[in-house]
């Protein structure tokens, strides 16, 4: 059995700063009784270049403890060379792991702790990330040992054995829960032959195991460079002071990175049930296809707030149905998780009691088929725009989780200053906007993994034992 590729992307980090979650899945929280929403605020963020022509960020924290700075480099390589999927898994964590010239990884990270300070460096299917924070006192030592890892890391083959055969490991694992056989399916389902499918699976696994050093320096070389760079800066110091940092941390990079475009995902259809017949301590349920509901501003909030109602908390229709009702499990739940561009996978799930698998499917799918109708009340929407206004403002009331959620709306599309435009945008989303968006955006017809030790009168379209089984009767 396979794992989703989510389950895998922190792997291999010998050294990391903890960073809080970003508001996106805090917003995802459960309820909790709100007063009035908190007024919105007006953040200095300015966006520009620094003498060296780096583009960089800045938002200024007075009362800031600790600098944090991101490093962003657009990088689409995983999607153009998907034969790259070993240096996409193995090389931010292999640099990490190996450390630089006179500090070997072991040496880094003690160093790092000394200084109570943090370095990351990680990859994604769109952009290639790096960072670290400090003291203000620290920064020009921090800064040196970034600079020397992403232009001259040491590139142990040691490690890189390491980190090839935990990989290996951990894929071998996870490839055995049951709890990834659903999204496993659903996922590889909705990429089709698009290349981030082996995002899915990691496979062919030779991929990884004959990756070298010298593909990952030739990636590095390529890819780190000035001209695909978006620097953040949050904390104390001035704009004056950070565009100083940046350009002794990276304003040495040369130019020259390639500018490939994202590889749209084209929206798939389904309409079928698979029992995938499996030995499991509960039924599990996995229901979903893939949505064109990305969107920005207040479109994209609004598909919160409808995942919210539906599938996030105990006061969520699917717990309510679910689990209040039926008894029949501890929880459901309902996401919508952007995979490329503009395609999103939407999915609703729960793990149920054998006997009661079946009402739990009715449910699911009356639950659903009534969403989709009659859409959210302003009962519905309204607490939950209070909960996201406060989640939001306290994210941006410290440097660490200000800079996450930052960077993490521009790494969604929307803008190195969307900050400035949450209050509008929020306040732009209501019941019956919100209610349209469902029924235009929502999938009518849904794709339903069930895996249980049998088939219990599921009425499915087919009854397999492996996952590959499952795809070719869906088509894939």
């Amino acid at each position: 059995m396979k794992t989703p590729y989510r389950h895998l992307l922190a792997i291999g980090f010998a050294v990391s700063a903890a960073l809080p979650l970003p508001p996106a899945q805090a917003q995802q929280a459960n309820p909790v009784p709100q007063a009035a929403a908190p007024a919105a605020v007006s953040y200095p963020i300015t966006t520009g270049a620094t003498p060296s022509g780096i583009t960089l960020t800045h938002l200024q924290i007075e009362d800031a403890k600790e600098e944090h700075i991101q490093f962003v480099w657009r990088d689409r390589s995983i999607q153009h060379q998907p034969d790259s999927l070993g240096v996409y898994a193995l090389a931010t964590g292999t640099m990490i792991a190996s450390g630089i010239a006179g500090l070997d990884g072991g040496a880094l990270q003690e160093e790092m702790m000394d200084l109570n300070a943090g370095i990351s460096l990680s990859r994604g299917a769109g952009f290639t990330y790096g960072g670290f924070s400090a003291v203000s006192g620290d920064l020009p030592r921090v800064s040196q040992l970034f600079t020397s890892l992403i232009r001259e890391p040491r590139l142990s083959d040691v490690q890189l054995r390491r980190r090839k055969r935990f990989l290996l490991n951990s894929l071998e694992a996870a490839d055995k829960k049951p709890e990834n056989y659903g999204p496993y399916i659903m996922r590889k389902a909705s990429y089709g032959t698009h290349p981030l499918a082996r995002l899915t699976d990691y496979e062919p696994r030779d991929l990884i195991t004959k990756t070298s050093l010298a593909d990952m320096q030739a990636w590095r070389q390529a890819r780190l460079k000035r001209d695909n760079l978006h620097v953040f800066v949050v904390g104390k110091m001035s704009r004056n002071e950070a565009a100083q940092l940046v350009d002794a941390t990276v304003g040495g990079l040369d130019a020259g990175a390639a500018n490939e475009p994202l590889i749209p995902l084209p929206l798939k259809s389904f309409n079928k049930t698979v029992v995938l017949l499996a030995d499991v301590p509960q039924t599990r349920i996995q229901i979903g296809a893939p949505t064109s509901w990305v969107g920005s501003g207040a479109e994209a909030i609004s598909r919160g707030v409808a995942m919210t109602v539906l599938g996030s908390g105990f006061q969520s229709r699917l717990f309510v149905a679910v689990r209040e009702k039926l008894g029949a499990a501890y929880g459901a739940s309902a996401t919508a998780e952007t995979l490329v561009g503009q395609t999103a996978l939407f999915s609703m799930q729960a793990a149920v009691q054998h006997d009661k698998a079946l009402d739990a499917l009715q449910a699911f799918r009356s639950e659903y088929a009534k969403f989709r109708e009659s859409g959210v009340t302003a009962a519905e929407v309204e607490p939950i725009k209070v909960r996201f206004q406060a989640g939001f403002t306290q994210s941006m009331r410290n440097a660490a989780s200000a800079i996450n959620t930052i960077v993490g709306g521009y790494t969604a599309g929307f803008g190195p200053d969307r900050a400035n435009r949450y209050a509008t945008d929020l306040a732009n989303v209501n019941a019956e906007q919100t209610s349209g968006l469902i029924r235009e955006k929502l999938p009518q017809s849904l794709l339903t993994i069930i895996v249980a030790p049998k088939d219990i009168g599921f009425k499915a379209d087919c009854v397999v034992k492996t996952e590959e089984e499952a795809l070719a009767c869906i088509g894939q």
